[in-house]
């Protein structure tokens, strides 16, 4: 096992598209760290340089205490899983396991131990004498997996290995390697534009666009404190709601609604992003810690069982969220009639009654509103709480 460290890692191509701009990376033996972003944003390039089939423009890879950086793949000591499962069709599982051992000239003893060890970690035992086209995608990815495992390398690399599965199958899958890197505690890069991969089997997630690291931190804390807006709308099932506000007269104004400002929130009048998750907001105050209630219209009602979705329109512009300025919905780009308004959605228990179309008071959680700079994007710091005068409570 190994540390992985990346300073100040680049990757500019020649017509000048930079993919990779200038990242700093340091992941512990033994962690689980999940790249995660929309496609695009630099992962997979990413996973390529510190595999070496990606050249840098500038930084340096450590693997260890080794300087990687111009060393050939072969030579650093990884072992990478695919989105294609790349078996060799002719081979049985058993070969297929062995091949880079035997390639490597180990003795025949030591692949055979070596292959029936990993075999027996990923439950291929009794598939060892089939060949690929006999195994179902979830078997030969779990063999594509265990010609990597069998290697026992210092560094694993993992490039969206479950996107060609069925979604019960990745439940599935994402199950079996968490636990199976409980059980190896092999440093692992994971690629994913998952977000639910990525909050699932990472022990830290690292958030990119455009070729830049946007939040590297534990899944509690991305989805508790989003550093910035682009954070806050990419990490979470449905997203954070998010609305242009403005604060003023000790109060977050966004549209024709109105809540009070939560506790050590900057009370001078500014331009804002407000946001809340759709699990921060109930129809009853005393589910709430700090209700604040709004009065909306529900339009669409989605039951999934044991929970309910409700989406309201607000009559507020929407928020987009690129990496840029948080800029209104152009009308240009709208879908629907209503595609440029903020539409919010909350999440509650799957037996909760709502008629569509009619009024109904939905309430807030202040202790749980997020404040966004419209312009940088970025998370307003809160202040120290405030002083107040005897009877300025409850305004």
């Amino acid at each position: 096992m190994a540390s992985l460290k990346l300073q100040q890692v680049e990757k500019r191509y020649p017509n000048g598209v930079e993919a990779v701009a200038g990242i700093d990376l340091d992941v512990r033996d033994g962690e689980y760290l999940v790249l995660v972003g929309p496609s695009g944003c630099g992962k997979s390039t990413l996973l390529r340089m510190i595999a070496g089939l990606e050249t840098l423009t500038g930084g340096q890879v450590l693997i260890g205490e080794r300087d990687v950086t111009r060393m050939a793949p072969k030579d650093r000591d990884i072992a990478m899983i695919f989105q294609s499962y790349a078996l060799y069709a002719h081979m049985t599982v058993r070969e297929n396991l062995g091949f880079g051992l035997r390639m490597a000239k180990m003795a025949k003893a030591e692949v055979a131990s070596r292959v029936e060890q990993t075999a027996a970690t990923l439950g291929l035992e009794d598939l060892l004498d089939r060949k690929p086209a006999a195994l179902s995608g979830g078997q030969r990815q779990r063999v594509a997996m265990g010609r990597a495992i069998v290697r026992e390398p210092s560094l694993f690399l993992m490039d969206e290995p479950l996107s060609n599965l069925d979604a019960k199958l990745r439940g599935s899958m994402r199950s079996e390697l968490a636990r199976l890197h409980e059980r190896l505690k092999v440093t692992t890069i994971y690629v994913t534009h998952d977000q639910t991969e990525a909050m699932t089997l990472g022990d830290r997630v690292a958030v990119l666009l455009d070729g830049r690291l946007q939040q590297l931190d534990t899944p509690s804390e991305l989805f508790e404190h989003p550093r910035n807006l682009f954070v806050a709308s990419f990490i979470g099932s449905p997203p954070m709601n998010l609305a242009h506000a403005e604060i003023a007269d000790g109060r977050i104004r966004f549209g024709s609604h109105s809540i009070p400002l939560p506790a050590r929130t900057p009370a001078q009048p500014r331009k804002v992003v407000l946001g809340i998750r759709p699990t921060d907001m109930a129809l009853s105050a005393a589910d709430i810690e700090q209700a604040a209630p709004i009065e909306v219209t529900v339009d669409l009602v989605e039951r999934l069982g044991a929970e309910i979705l409700l989406e309201f329109p607000l009559d507020v512009p929407r928020v987009v969220t690129d990496g840029g300025p948080a800029e209104a919905g152009e009308e240009s780009e709208q879908l629907l009639m209503d595609d440029r308004w903020a539409r919010f959605v909350t999440q509650l228990r799957g037996d909760v009654e709502v008629a569509v179309g009619r009024p109904i008071e939905v309430f807030l959680n202040l202790a749980r509103v997020h404040l966004f700079d419209p312009v940088s994007g970025e998370a307003l710091r809160l202040a120290e709480p405030r002083s107040e005068p005897a009877g300025a409570a409850g305004v």
